[in-house]
């Protein structure tokens, strides 16, 4: 699956609420890509895999203007896989840091 979250140009926005898969494999082998061409640097406030495999072989391509930061992420520990090769790379060619590194 692949998810494209395209932000207007002019959008005002500062801060994405969170991406939230709460479902066993809701995120499973998804690819997504955040396209953010207004100049300035959106965040996103939480991120959230709490159920098995939820976020297993996912990745999230940030560009270079959207961040998350350390704190943001939440991998269940208590669920079997839920953040299990999970990415979080500015782009294809960038090497990325595992999800559970932002927890």
């Amino acid at each position: 699956t692949q998810v494209t979250i395209d932000i207007s140009p002019t959008s005002l926005l500062e801060e994405i609420a969170g991406l939230f898969f709460t479902a066993g494999y809701a995120g499973y082998e998804t690819v997504i890509t955040l396209n953010n061409p207004t100049g300035r640097a959106i965040g996103i406030a939480a991120c959230e895999c709490t159920e098995d495999y939820s976020c297993a072989n996912m990745v999230i391509y940030t560009g270079p203007d959207v961040f998350i930061e350390a704190g943001d992420f939440y991998c269940d520990p208590q669920k079997m896989g839920a953040c299990e090769n999970c990415w979080v790379k500015e782009n294809a060619a960038d090497v990325g840091m595992p999800c559970s590194a932002y927890a």
